[in-house]
């Protein structure tokens, strides 16, 4: 919600003059970092202590200082407003990932082990069966449980892939991307194949110039880890 309100909904004026304010805050924590660092002795640079990046500005250097200065103090307040926040926080996380809303999934979430778990019930059970086939999740797949195979049917409707901005401040952008991909199970001299096939479908291109700019690269989509073909012996 965030991120659609921030790079579709609201108004590109305030958006474009809210952008390069974070981005100067980002580095004003650097900046503040490296003092904290020289003043204590910890690094014997003087580069953030005697404006050694600012002074050859000028003018325009004594503003960035003023900047610097007010982000300092802003930060500061936010560090002694955050510990007492920080037990609230970690307990509201732990809540929003049970209900998984922050998109952190783990390699198998917590309903694809449910139907892993119902495979390995129906093949303990019936011996004739070899393959187990589920959906609804909507994430593709094919594992393999000894000689007994487990397959995800996946989904052909548009997905989004939550993908953290460069700069942290910013709120993360969602790739939209789609799946088209089927298995097909058939006979082989007297073994089961299932073979799997991927039909490639450019993304839509929904993203505006600013979310093509902060956010990083997609992660290697898992789906190319599907063998083409795979044999069962029966």
């Amino acid at each position: 919600m965030i991120s659609n309100y921030f790079y579709r909904e609201m108004s590109p004026w305030l958006r474009y003059a809210v952008v390069p304010f974070l981005l100067m805050f980002g580095v004003s924590v650097v900046n503040l970092i490296g003092l904290l660092l020289e003043a204590s002795g910890i690094v014997g640079t003087r580069v953030f202590l005697d404006d050694r990046l600012l002074a050859p500005l000028g003018f325009a250097g004594s503003i960035l200082g003023l900047i610097f200065t007010i982000n300092a103090v802003v930060i500061v307040i936010l560090i002694l407003v955050s510990i007492p926040l920080l037990v609230f926080y970690r307990d509201v996380r732990r809540t929003l990932i049970r209900f998984d809303m922050l998109g952190a999934i783990p390699a198998i979430s917590q309903a694809a082990a449910t139907y892993l778990k119902a495979a390995e019930e129906v093949f303990a059970s019936d011996p004739e069966t070899y393959i187990f086939i589920y959906g609804h999740t909507h994430n593709a797949s094919l594992k393999g449980l000894g000689e007994r195979v487990v397959i995800n049917t996946g989904t052909w409707l548009k997905k989004l892939q939550r993908v953290p901005a460069r700069f942290r401040l910013l709120p993360s952008v969602y790739y939209p991307s789609f799946r088209l991909n089927y298995f097909r199970i058939s006979e082989d001299e007297g073994r089961i194949a299932i073979d799997y096939e991927r039909i490639q479908k450019a993304p839509p291109r929904e993203l505006s110039l600013l979310q093509r700019l902060v956010a990083r690269s997609p992660k290697r989509d898992a789906l190319e880890d599907i063998p083409k073909k795979t044999v069962v012996d029966v």
